[in-house]
């Protein structure tokens, strides 16, 4: 112990120990004879042995190598950084790719994000997130694994007063803002009040149609607004990064009990949680010490219950998968290869890097072989200089990665806002992505820097075989990235060149949102066909018609012997319009209600 604390007080008064060492041997050589004061030795060297006794040996060795590393890029500028910039590059393009897994990873600006699980219905058909308000109903009322249980779901085509166009507007549970500790930008937002039974119909907006509709005036709050014709009052204001739970961004949050006045709903309160609000999304929060693994265990046992109460919810092998709220449950085979490839193309392009500075730093190896040379002469071990060589090289590494966290984010930023992601889609430096800037670092400096050490201290004639080594593997990566490249612009460029068998150019979608109208099916068709009609007469509109399920969009699903077929009723100009060919059989006539046309996939999958 008295050993630890003598080396701690040398590295703490290390200049006080060398002057008074350096007074000590003075006054010893004063008291010499002068015929003797001649080989006295080297202080220098004195000075070197008492610091090995003191114990810091190997952190002066690493201070100097500092120092020196430090001058030696000093002296070459244009070497430094043309090196900086190749290397940040490389290492700012991977902590690009971690910016963005990060953010997708952590989009939730809520309360306690971690304790948050969302449900997902699993059955023979696939993997879903929607349940009925009476199954949430249930599962809240008799579970104990979960503190809070919050819903939300979307209606989608309601009109506010002035606008041309169709919202989208979230209806959610009344805690739903207490539970996620959901701060108001101005006003307040929804309670448990507003869930009441004939509670005044109230709104929050979000805070980027407040700036966009209302140009962030704060008197809107307490005013009326229309929304499909009945007056809803606004509250309050979100704060700017909250755009909800679900994946879509909506401009207004109104209470779920407030679906059948929003939407003139005319049917009774079990036929609406029955049919009308069957898409809604369950969060719950975890109840303190309680997993999710414990939490699904029991969600299991209540689903078996529910199917022997209710089977019409439930159906034989369904199930309820519990996971985290900020990621997904399941993966596409797709995705991971997407990302996989993307992961692989980044990793290349540090590796490209890494070979051009390698080679860089062995042609700057041809100047400095006279250095190294007269190093090995006076004495300096081959690992000695090694280490040198390696310390410079990590210093070069250091001042790229804090370049590439500029880097990094700028180009995270930049992507973010050429993709139009939601506004809760955040680029964030965090611990994690200096970690990961510092781990590319130390990584880089391996990668690009031990060829050229050991190049560069070797004796006798210079061989030519690292840079031969770095050249190859520069060429072969530079070729491997032109060829992934070029598959994912192709595939990029397929991904919006969809191949269809009709004919779509020209071609407007008008959506009159009849069932926020309170139409009736028969009155719908009818003011349907009247639309079509008048727009046949309108001039340069070479048809129209009608349909249920516009073109790329599916909606509504019928079951046929365990098949899940999509069900498109339309007129018999549908398919003259398209300019769509059928392969076999005709067309149906306007008299033909029960007359059917099957697609192609359709007919080998069932026949």
């Amino acid at each position: 112990m008295n050993k630890l604390f003598r080396r701690l007080a040398a590295l703490l008064h290390r200049r006080a120990l060398e002057r008074q060492l350096a007074e000590d041997m003075a006054a010893h050589r004063d008291m010499m004879p002068p015929e003797r004061r001649r080989n006295f030795g080297s202080t220098l060297l004195f000075q070197e042995q008492a610091a090995d006794h003191w114990g810091w040996t190997r952190l002066d060795h690493f201070r100097q190598d500092l120092a020196y590393g430090l001058r030696q890029l000093r002296r070459s500028p244009g070497f430094t950084l043309t090196a900086i910039a190749v290397l940040s590059l490389g290492i700012g393009v991977n902590l690009a790719e971690v910016h963005l897994f990060e953010a997708a990873l952590h989009r939730l600006q809520v309360r306690d994000p971690d304790s948050l699980c969302q449900f997902y219905r699993v059955t023979r058909q696939g993997v879903g997130r929607t349940f009925s308000l009476p199954e949430i109903d249930f599962y809240r009322r008799h579970n104990t694994a979960l503190s809070a249980v919050i819903t939300e779901t979307n209606v989608g085509g309601v009109l506010h007063e002035g606008d041309s166009e169709g919202l989208q507007c979230s209806l959610v549970s009344p805690n739903f803002f207490a539970e996620l500790g959901i701060a108001p930008a101005y006003g307040r937002l929804l309670d448990e009040q507003d869930g009441q039974s004939g509670a005044r119909p109230v709104a929050v907006l979000s805070y980027k149609y407040f700036q966009n509709r209302f140009g962030g005036d704060p008197s809107i709050l307490l005013k009326t607004i229309r929304l499909n014709g009945r007056p809803v009052q606004v509250v309050g204001v979100a704060p700017p990064r909250f755009v909800g739970l679900v994946s879509q961004v909506v401009p207004f949050w109104m209470s779920i009990s407030q679906y059948a006045y929003l939407t003139g709903e005319t049917r009774s309160p079990s036929a609406i949680a029955d049919f009308a609000t069957q898409r809604t999304y369950m969060i719950g929060r975890l109840a303190p010490g309680v997993s999710m693994p414990t939490a699904e265990a029991q969600f299991r046992l209540l689903t078996a219950q529910l199917r022997s109460i209710q089977p019409r919810y439930i159906g034989p092998s369904d199930w309820v998968k519990v996971h985290d709220a900020e990621s997904p449950v399941f993966t596409d085979a797709a995705h991971v290869l997407a990302i996989s490839a993307i992961v692989v193309l980044v990793l290349l392009v540090l590796l490209s890097a890494c070979a051009n500075l390698g080679n860089m730093l062995l042609a700057r190896g041809l100047a400095r072989r006279r250095e190294m040379e007269i190093r090995l002469a006076v004495g300096a071990g081959r690992w000695r200089l090694i280490r040198q060589l390696m310390t410079e090289n990590l210093l070069l590494a250091l001042l790229a990665s804090a370049a590439a966290l500029l880097v990094g984010r700028m180009a995270g930023r930049l992507f973010v806002k050429i993709t139009d992601l939601p506004p809760n889609f955040r680029i964030v430096t965090d611990w994690r992505i200096v970690l990961a800037s510092a781990a590319l670092g130390l990584i880089a400096t391996l990668a690009f820097g031990l060829a050229p050490a050991f190049q560069m201290i070797r004796r006798g004639p210079d061989a030519s075989r690292a840079r031969k080594i770095m050249v190859s593997v520069q060429v072969a990566v530079s070729c491997v990235l032109l060829i992934l490249s070029s598959y994912l612009t192709r595939a990029v460029r397929h991904a919006f060149d969809v191949s269809v068998t009709f004919d779509y150019s020209g071609m407007a979608l008008v959506d009159p949102a009849f069932y926020l109208h309170q139409y009736t099916a028969s009155e719908a068709r009818q003011a349907a066909a009247e639309i079509a009609a008048r727009l046949r007469q309108v001039p340069g509109v070479d048809g129209a018609s009608i349909a249920t399920i516009p073109p790329f969009r599916r909606s509504w699903i019928e079951r046929v012997s365990s098949q899940q077929l999509y069900l498109n009723e339309v007129d018999p100009s549908y398919f003259p319009m398209l300019r769509l060919p059928l392969l076999a059989g005709r067309i149906f006539g306007p008299d033909e209600p029960d007359a059917l046309v099957v697609a192609q996939s359709a007919a080998r999958k069932l026949w």
